[in-house]
């Protein structure tokens, strides 16, 4: 980790506990890690190895690249559009898509007995 993303994950990790209006030993409890080792993360002296960063990242409900100064978003824009497409179709009814199926009027290709599967006919 460069010494900016190690700025910005020491800043990053003390914004996200003061928003929780907790102090580093319940953050470090709910980690899992020593109040030590929290604060040496939060303090800057110490910086996780890519594995604890990950594990880091998904407990406190935010990428990798929030907090290593990245990114701005705390979770993936993907992730969040994909949540919201996912919400918004999952009330849609088959009869709503029929207009937007595509119809085939014959598959894009037959099985022939003497040629075998996966050949088109006059190929």
């Amino acid at each position: 980790m460069t010494d900016i993303a190690r700025s910005f994950f020491a800043i990053r990790l003390a914004q996200l506990r003061r928003r929780r209006k907790l102090h580093q030993g319940a953050v470090a409890d709910q980690l899992g890690i020593p109040r030590s080792t929290y604060a040496s993360y939060e303090n800057g002296i110490r910086e996780p190895n890519p594995a604890t960063l990950v594990y880091l990242a998904s407990r406190l409900g935010v990428s990798v690249d929030y907090l290593t100064g990245n990114s701005d978003f705390e979770l993936p824009v993907e992730s969040g559009v994909k949540y919201g497409i996912l919400r918004q179709i999952r009330h849609v009814k088959d009869d709503d898509l029929q207009p937007y199926t595509p119809r085939l009027e014959q598959p894009p290709y037959v099985a022939d007995s003497d040629r075998g599967p996966g050949y088109s006919p006059g190929s």
